[in-house]
């Protein structure tokens, strides 16, 4: 089963209008790209590719995020609330056992984190995945292949509630190991992100 991104075509979010640009194919690995018109301007706010799930394996999406207005780097950057918004956004076209690769080409503070073992969802990319709905991760360092490009996180939307629940106990255990360690005062920001989504969630995942 596809994922429907095209339910993102036409979306206002964040202030900026969504267009999605996907291959029709079925069976395989196709490009797909989410543009982003805001205050004149156009840029390609995800770009990467996409698979359809079998019987045997869940829908995927890796992409590389450009959150500036205009792709480039030295561009403005939307603002924390608006990021988390987009993915809240993307979150809706998300498959049960789906799961969204984010590219750290462009987000180095992201990447050095998770080199050192923070938690994915205390980086910034991994705490937006977990606005999309992820509540396991896997760090890809090594891509596999020469044309797999750079470092990736991925996150995994649950497959059912009872993994959700699983999978979000998992991760809060994880947050409060990191925030008893040296390691949480040398990555405020990082910090910070744990405690908010221990403070959402306390006892009751």
């Amino acid at each position: 089963m596809r994922l429907p991104l095209d339910k993102l075509d036409g979306v206002t979010v964040a202030g900026m209008d969504l267009s999605v640009e996907e291959e029709s194919d079925e069976s395989s690995p196709h490009p797909v790209r989410v543009e982003a018109h805001r205050a004149g301007a156009r840029w390609r706010l995800f770009e990467g590719q996409t698979n359809p799930g079998t019987a045997w394996r869940h829908p995927w999406l890796e992409v590389r995020y450009r959150p500036w207005v205009g792709g480039e780097t030295d561009g403005e950057a939307l603002t924390w609330e608006e990021q988390i918004e987009l993915f809240e956004e993307l979150g809706t076209v998300l498959l049960p056992g789906s799961y969204v690769m984010v590219s750290c080409d462009g987000h180095p503070a992201s990447l050095r984190a998770l080199s050192v073992d923070v938690p994915p969802a205390c980086t910034a990319l991994g705490y937006l995945l977990w606005r999309a709905g992820a509540r396991w991760y896997k760090v890809w360092y090594f891509p596999e292949g020469w044309r797999e490009g750079h470092e990736k996180v991925q996150g995994n939307a649950p497959a059912d509630d009872d993994h959700a629940v699983k999978r979000t106990r998992e991760r809060l255990e994880e947050i409060e190991a990191f925030l008893g360690t040296e390691l949480a005062e040398a990555y405020p920001e990082c910090a910070d992100r744990g405690r908010q989504l221990i403070a959402e969630h306390g006892e009751d995942p």
